[in-house]
C-alpha cells in the first residue's frame, strides 16, 4: 500500500475550524475524481467520512480516500458481492440513511450522499444532523444560499433527487464561478429530447461560435480549464490538452464540446447548458457568418417547452447579450 504522510480531514477541521465554500472546492473535487475512478470500475466505498480522507503533506498536497473495508462491487454480470449475505452495515452520521434500511444496497449515489455530509462538515464543523441543518449552514457564513443548495442536493433523502454521478457534480464545481443566476436557482427541467434538439441545432451551424480557433478563450469564460484534469496521460490540465490540439493544427471536430463529459453539457444540470448557450450568443464569441438570430430563436422555442427562455439582458456595441430565466 502507498505510504501516506498527512492528516485526515477530521484532524484538519479540528485544528483550524470550519472553512469557506471556496476553500472546500479543491478537496471535494479531488475526492470526486477518486470516487469516480472507483465507480468507473464498479466499486462503491459506502463508508466515507472525514477520518477516511487524508490530505498529504507538502506543497503538492493531494487528497486520498482510504479504508475501503466495507466497499462493494456494483451488482452486474461481471462482479459478485464482496460482502457476505447477512452482512451488517457500519452506518454513521456521514452514511446514506437508505443503507440503514437496506445494508446490501449498492448505489453510487450513496457515496455522493457521504460527499455532501463531509462537505457540510468542512463548512460547519459538524455532521448534517439535528434540527434545521440548512439554517445552521447559512448562519455559519461559509456558504451562500445557492452554494448550500449544491451541498444539500447531495444530501437529498431520495437517491433520485441527488446528483446521479460524480461527473455531474464535477461539471458544476469546475465552472469558474459558482454563483446563482439573477433569477435564482432553477430545478432540472430540460429533457433529453430538448437537449438533443438543441445540440442538433448547434451542431448544424458548424461555425456558430469560434470554437475551433478560440476554444480555450471561449471555454475559459465558463470553466476552470487549468483546474480540470486532462484525459491524455502526457498532459496535466484540460487547458494544456486543448492547446496541444491547437498547436498541432488538429483541433477537435466542432461537436467535441457536446460529447466531452468534463464539460457536463450532456449530463450536467440545466444551468451548465443554459450558460453555455448564452455564451455562444455573446457578441464577443458568436460568428457573424451565419444567421445566428434564427438559430437562437429555434433554440429558444425548444427551451420554452421545458420552461426556460433566453432574453436580451443588455447590449454591447449595439448587439444583444442574452441571459436566461425560468418562465413557468
Amino acid at each position: 500500500m502507498e505510504l501516506l504522510d498527512g492528516h485526515t480531514l477530521q484532524d484538519y477541521i479540528s485544528q483550524i475550524g470550519p472553512v469557506s465554500f471556496d476553500r472546500t472546492k479543491k478537496p471535494i473535487i479531488e475526492m470526486l475524481h477518486g470516487l469516480n475512478a472507483a465507480h468507473t470500475v464498479g466499486v462503491i466505498h459506502r463508508d466515507l467520512k472525514p477520518s477516511n480522507v487524508i490530505i498529504t503533506k507538502g506543497k503538492n498536497a493531494r487528497v486520498k480516500i482510504i479504508d475501503f473495508g466495507i466497499s462493494a462491487y456494483l451488482e452486474n454480470e461481471k462482479h459478485i458481492k464482496l460482502t457476505k449475505t447477512g452482512e451488517h452495515f457500519a452506518g454513521g452520521s456521514y452514511s446514506d440513511p437508505v443503507l440503514i434500511h437496506d445494508n446490501a444496497l449498492r448505489d453510487i449515489r450513496s457515496d455522493l450522499y457521504s460527499v455532501g455530509a463531509i462537505w457540510y462538515y468542512l463548512l460547519v464543523g459538524q455532521s448534517p444532523t439535528g434540527v434545521d441543518p440548512k439554517r445552521i449552514l447559512l448562519e455559519s457564513g461559509n456558504a451562500t444560499e445557492f452554494q448550500s443548495e449544491i451541498v444539500f442536493k447531495c444530501l437529498a433523502n431520495k437517491p433520485q433527487d441527488r446528483y446521479q454521478s460524480c461527473e455531474e457534480l464535477l461539471s458544476i464545481l469546475n465552472q469558474s464561478n459558482i454563483t446563482p443566476s439573477p433569477q435564482g436557482v432553477f430545478p432540472k427541467r430540460i429533457t433529453e429530447i430538448t437537449r438533443g434538439e438543441i445540440f442538433e441545432l448547434l451542431e448544424r451551424s458548424s461555425y456558430l461560435y469560434y470554437g475551433k480557433l478560440e476554444c480555450i478563450t471561449f471555454l475559459s469564460r465558463l470553466y476552470d480549464l487549468k483546474g480540470m484534469l486532462s484525459n491524455d496521460p502526457r498532459m496535466k490540465t484540460f487547458e494544456e490538452e486543448i492547446y496541444q490540439h491547437k498547436v498541432a493544427n488538429d483541433d477537435y471536430i466542432y461537436e467535441w464540446v457536446f460529447q466531452d463529459k468534463r464539460l457536463g453539457l450532456r449530463v450536467g444540470n440545466d444551468e451548465v447548458l443554459l450558460k453555455f448557450i448564452c455564451e455562444v450568443f455573446h457578441p464577443a464569441v458568436r460568428s457573424e457568418k451565419i444567421n445566428w438570430n434564427s438559430t437562437r430563436e429555434k433554440i429558444n422555442d425548444q427551451l420554452k417547452i421545458d420552461g426556460y427562455e433566453l432574453y436580451e439582458s443588455e447590449k454591447i456595441s449595439g448587439r444583444s447579450v442574452y441571459s436566461y430565466r425560468y418562465c413557468i
